[in-house]
């Protein structure tokens, strides 16, 4: 249908929203088309499905316990060291929705503790009644770094994610 419409439209006069790369301002990211790629430098892989601002923490607290051999029962608190953005992100308490899961650094980082994996099966609703991953998210606290803070706000993710810590 949008094959018969879109050139009767055409004919009409219609036109179709103007590129936003042909605006003031943007002739330097178009100058370079075909010659500077931008995905092998602003693109990257993400290990796991919640969003990546957990992902440091995730990976600190999975060192921390295996390191050590902690049980999760015995550990008194967990304290998330991060940038605002992660902080103001961090869902309190217990998700309700898959979107709640996964932007909360919390629940990510429960889940990954209890199950060893943090896919897409830790932040379905399905899983929000677990009380393993409940009584971590309970421990924990998300506190903002100013060190990380800054970090971030000068645009250095790989220093970021170095220092962010559980």
């Amino acid at each position: 249908m949008t094959g018969v419409a879109a050139p009767e439209l055409a004919a009409r006069g219609y036109t179709g929203v103007p590129s936003l790369l042909a605006a003031p301002g943007f002739d330097e990211r178009v100058m370079d088309v075909g010659e500077r790629y931008l995905l092998p430098d602003t693109v990257s892989y993400k290990d796991w499905a919640p969003c990546a601002r957990g992902h440091a923490p995730a990976v600190g607290a999975l060192q921390l316990v295996r390191d050590n051999d902690l049980d999760l029962a015995e550990i008194g608190a967990v304290k998330i060291h991060s940038f605002q953005e992660a902080v103001d992100l961090a869902y309190q308490g217990y998700p309700t929705t898959t979107e709640e899961a996964q932007f909360s650094v919390m629940w990510p980082v429960a889940a990954l503790l209890v199950d060893g994996e943090l896919g897409p099966k830790q932040i379905l609703e399905e899983r929000f009644d677990d009380p393993q991953i409940r009584s971590l998210v309970d421990r924990m606290e998300m506190i903002l770094d100013p060190e990380i803070d800054a970090l971030h706000k000068d645009g250095r993710e790989e220093d970021v994610l170095m220092h962010s810590r559980a």
